[in-house]
């Protein structure tokens, strides 16, 4: 199956790239497909060199970039491209494969994102809705993130690093690692949705936080 697979590949490399990195045609590229697939892979699932197992030629790849340009306007859309590109080219746990495509997914989608004016204020909602005004085009809606949710609140609410075992008991999160993820998705979806890079700074080994430059306010 292997030498089959290659030899796909390499028959229809040339052809297969041409038609779909017609910049003129469609909104992403190949590169650009690829390349938030292989950091949202190494981040998200700990792989060293994404770029062994994610290859710009392989059919795959390269039928997944379609398909994303034919429905470049849903985030949800991406994610199951994603996904089925995935289950194609990695062995990876379902849970860990759907959350690699979803950050991919958000990641290709922010690229058309305005980013808005640091001075902007961000709103907290009781019920979970982050977002700026005008609130109809800037919403990150977190009521069925629960634990991503609790999060957000907490480091707003303590306003300085929290170590990173810390968060891991008051959210009810499985490890440090899950702490990790869930910046890395939090952080991609708030750029996404309102336009707000590096919502939470920090690393595992010191805690996180809310990133200063931002004004949070509770509602």
């Amino acid at each position: 199956m292997k030498m089959k697979k290659a030899t796909l590949a390499k028959k229809y490399k040339f052809s297969i790239l041409r038609s779909v990195s017609k910049t003129s045609s469609y909104p992403f590229s190949v590169s650009t497909v690829t390349d938030k697939l292989r950091s949202s892979l190494k981040d998200f699932a700990d792989v060293e060199n994404p770029q062994e197992i994610i290859k710009a030629s392989d059919p795959a790849i390269v039928a997944l970039t379609q398909a994303i340009n034919r429905n470049t306007q849903s985030v949800e859309s991406m994610t199951r491209a994603y996904q089925t590109a995935l289950g194609k080219v990695a062995d990876l746990e379902k849970n860990i494969a759907q959350m690699v495509a979803e950050g991919a997914a958000y990641r290709l989608a922010a690229k058309r994102t305005k980013l808005a004016d640091k001075s902007k204020i961000i709103y907290f909602s009781s019920d979970g809705d982050l977002y700026r005004e005008p609130k109809a085009k800037h919403c990150y809606p977190m009521g069925k993130e629960m634990q991503r949710q609790k999060m957000v609140r907490i480091l707003i609410e303590r306003k300085t690093f929290v170590p990173t075992d810390a968060l891991v008991e008051l959210t009810g999160s499985k490890s440090r690692k899950a702490i990790h993820n869930a910046k890395l998705m939090i952080n991609d979806k708030t750029k996404y949705h309102l336009g707000i890079p590096h919502f939470i700074i920090g690393r595992s080994v010191s805690g996180y936080k809310i990133n200063p430059e931002y004004k949070i306010k509770l509602v």
